[in-house]
């Protein structure tokens, strides 16, 4: 008896070679969200079930083609444009859904129960608790042979180690944020000074939308030379690293360059600087 907790492309394509390709007696898999997805799942639903952030949001689009995000036996669409081959978010999670879809039908699938707890048991198997949203959050545990985990990195967003920037996430939150809540270019940040940290896609992406809304120029502070591309912009201006962060008498942030200049009056810092393997729930 196998249970495999996350309802993303790791964990769906584990219970699809589970089930046709293993000789197990149950497989079943379980996902906190109210549908399949994992970082392709964005969930709006208005209903009393918990909901979590994922880094998918609003006009992403991925960087890989078809032919490769494929599973085995269920070729991926082709897009339905002629000059732009790279799926959107609502394309890759189409293609979950319908990969999922019979699982979910035949219930190989629960949806909306979250893992809280795998501790492993003496005389061998697991114990594993978990919350069903369906029934207001029921405390249920269950006994399982064998567990697959696949909710390892993206509910873990990384900060980097910059003195200041602890005391600037307790006194002022909302100025702290970080890729996995974003949400897009909204109006909260028009007119905003914001200093975006990373040069992988998410801060580029975060970096390039905010380029019309946002005071510019955008700061992005990196490290290094990227090896992810990013059309040049003359409204951000790339910065070195930043070695800490103080606030004035108005509350506005200061970023202290690694070169010795400094940024002044932030509004907003934005970190797409990854994530970390971490799993709270296994012991």
């Amino acid at each position: 008896n196998v249970l495999i907790i996350g309802g993303g492309p790791c964990g769906l394509i584990t219970l699809r070679n589970c089930l046709h390709r293993g000789t197990f007696t149950k497989v079943q898999l379980v996902e906190r969200q109210n549908d399949v997805g994992g970082v392709w799942y964005q969930n709006y639903a208005p209903d009393h079930r918990p909901r979590w952030s994922t880094p998918a949001y609003p006009g992403l689009i991925g960087n890989v083609i078809p032919e490769f995000l494929s599973f085995s036996e269920q070729p991926f669409p082709a897009p339905p444009r002629e000059h732009q081959p790279f799926p959107t978010l609502a394309e890759t999670n189409a293609y979950l859904k319908e990969f999922a879809r019979p699982f979910i039908e035949n219930g190989h699938i629960r949806l909306s129960f979250e893992v809280t707890g795998v501790e492993e048991v003496d005389s061998g198997g697991w114990t594993v608790r978990m919350k069903d949203w369906n029934k207001g959050g029921v405390v249920l545990e269950e006994t399982w042979d064998a567990v697959v985990i696949t909710t390892v990195w993206f509910d873990n967003p990384h900060f980097p180690d910059i003195q200041g920037l602890h005391e600037l996430e307790q006194q002022q939150p909302n100025k702290v944020q970080h890729a996995v809540n974003w949400t897009g270019p909204h109006d909260d940040y028009e007119g905003k000074r914001v200093l975006v940290i990373g040069n992988a896609n998410s801060a580029n992406e975060m970096a390039a939308h905010l380029a019309p809304i946002a005071r510019t120029p955008i700061f992005r502070s990196t490290r290094r030379i990227s090896i992810f591309p990013s059309l040049p912009d003359t409204r951000i201006q790339d910065i070195g690293p930043i070695s800490r962060y103080t606030t004035n008498d108005n509350d506005k942030i200061i970023a202290h360059v690694q070169d010795g200049t400094t940024i002044e009056n932030i509004d907003v810092v934005l970190f797409g600087t990854g994530y970390y393997p971490h799993i709270p729930y296994l012991q």
